[in-house]
């Protein structure tokens, strides 16, 4: 399982199972996850982003994904999907808008703000 952290915000960024995990059914990722949340606590991380599921899952990988999320009674918070497709009237102002919230990121991680 990786992680990373930012602002005080942990993301989970990969988990995988070992084959023998997933053939004996052993809920390893409920420990490596458990363990995630404890370690990022204690570096002081108020928040951890278990990452997106689909709310209206439409197979059983996407129903598993979302019960292994809800479980952990989380705060489940919406977000806006951009898809690639023809620009809507107002997409320059959009683009610039993005462009000046990445540049401001960038420059406070150059200022030491924590990994």
């Amino acid at each position: 399982m990786g992680t990373r952290r930012w602002n005080g915000i942990a993301t989970e960024i990969y988990s995988e199972r070992t084959i023998r995990a997933r053939a004996e059914k052993f809920p390893v990722q409920d420990l490596l996850h458990w363990r995630a949340f404890v370690a990022h606590r204690e570096c002081g991380d108020r928040w951890f982003d278990l990452a997106g599921f689909n709310p209206e899952p439409v197979d059983a990988k996407e129903e598993g994904i979302r019960a292994f999320k809800e479980k952990w009674h989380g705060r489940r918070v919406d977000l806006f999907l951009f898809e690639k497709g023809s620009p809507p009237a107002g997409y320059r102002l959009l683009k610039a808008a993005k462009a000046r919230i990445t540049r401001a990121a960038t420059r406070r991680g150059r200022r030491g703000a924590a990994p």
